[in-house]
C-alpha cells in the first residue's frame, strides 16, 4: 500500500538543486527564495508527466497547488509572537524604538506584515521570496520566530513536505482562477473558500467546472454539491477549521491553527489514496 502511495506523496522539491538539505522547512523556504530562473512552479506538467498521464491529466493546460503552506505559515508566525516583543527574540532590538513590538503582525484584513528597522521601525508588507530568504539566515529575528513556531507546531514540517506533491496538485480552469485564488482577500488560497467564492459571485463558468470535476479530480474532501431550494446544484466548501468562511478565511487562534494544519495534512493524504485507487 505504501509503495502505491509513494509517487503521489513524493516531494517534488527534493528533485531540485536547492540548498535546503533534508529539512522540509528549510527546503520549502529555499524553493520560495530561489533565484534560479530554471526552477518553475512544481505543479506544472513538465515536472509530473508520468503521473499526470497515468491520471489522464496530460492534456490539461493549467494546474494549481490545492493547499498553500505559505498562508498558514504566516498565520503561525503572527500567532506565535503575539504578546511578545522583538526584545524577547534578539538583543539587537533593545536600543531601538519598536523593540517592544511583535516582529510580525496579521492585520484585520488578513495582510501579513513584518517589522523592519527603517529610520523608524514600522510594519511593512513583505514578499514571500524576501521573507523566505530572511528565514534561512539563522541569526535573524525572523528565523528565531520561525524556529519557535516549528518547535510548537510540528505539523508545519509535515505540511511543508506534502505541499509540492501530486496529491496536493490539481488541474484548474484557467490562469485567472489560479491568480484570484492566491490573491483574493476572502479566499486566501484555500480551495474550499474558492468553491464558496464561485458560488457567491455567480461565476457560472468556474461553478460548472467545480460541479463537473469534483470526482474526476478527487476533490470530494474539499467541497460538496447540494440541491438548493431553486432545484439547481450549488457548491459548499468544507472548511479547514470550524469557523472558516469567506468572512473569516485565516486561522487566528491556536485552536483554529491546529485544526487547520491537521485538516490540510489529512486531506492531502486521503487524496493520495483516492488518486492511487486505494480505499482510504
Amino acid at each position: 500500500m505504501l509503495d502505491a502511495l509513494q509517487p503521489f506523496l513524493e516531494d517534488k522539491k527534493q528533485t531540485l538543486a536547492l540548498n535546503g538539505g533534508d529539512d522540509p522547512i528549510r527546503l520549502i523556504l529555499a524553493y520560495f527564495s530561489t533565484d534560479n530562473q530554471n526552477i518553475d512552479e512544481l505543479e506544472k506538467l513538465k515536472y509530473n508527466k508520468a503521473l499526470y498521464r497515468r491520471l489522464g491529466w496530460q492534456d490539461e493546460e493549467w494546474f494549481d497547488v490545492i493547499s498553500s503552506f505559505y498562508q498558514v505559515y504566516c498565520c503561525g508566525l503572527a500567532w506565535v509572537c503575539s504578546g511578545k516583543t522583538c526584545n524577547d527574540y534578539g538583543a539587537d532590538w533593545s536600543d531601538l524604538d519598536g523593540g517592544d513590538l511583535p516582529p510580525f503582525r496579521l492585520e484585520q484584513d488578513g495582510t501579513f506584515k513584518a517589522l523592519f528597522r527603517l529610520p523608524d521601525p514600522q510594519y511593512t508588507f513583505v514578499k514571500k521570496k524576501t521573507l523566505a530568504g530572511k528565514m534561512l539566515k539563522p541569526t535573524t529575528i525572523y528565523s528565531a520566530v520561525s524556529r519557535e513556531l516549528i518547535a510548537r507546531k510540528s505539523q508545519y514540517r509535515e505540511l511543508a513536505a506534502l505541499t509540492h506533491t501530486v496529491a496536493n496538485f490539481m488541474p484548474c480552469p484557467c490562469f485567472s482562477y489560479n491568480a484570484l485564488k492566491g490573491t483574493r482577500e476572502q479566499v486566501r488560497d484555500f480551495l474550499p473558500l474558492m468553491a464558496d467564492y464561485a458560488e457567491r459571485q455567480g461565476n457560472q463558468e468556474w461553478k460548472d467546472w467545480f460541479l463537473f470535476n469534483r470526482e474526476k479530480y478527487c476533490l470530494e474532501d474539499y467541497y460538496y454539491i447540494y440541491t438548493g431550494e431553486d432545484h439547481t446544484a450549488h457548491l459548499k466548501g468544507i472548511p479547514f477549521f470550524r469557523s472558516q468562511s469567506l468572512d473569516h478565511p485565516l486561522p487566528r487562534t491556536e485552536e483554529e491553527l491546529t485544526e487547520c494544519l491537521d485538516e490540510m495534512i489529512k486531506r492531502i493524504r486521503v487524496r493520495a489514496c483516492r488518486l492511487s485507487g486505494i480505499p482510504d
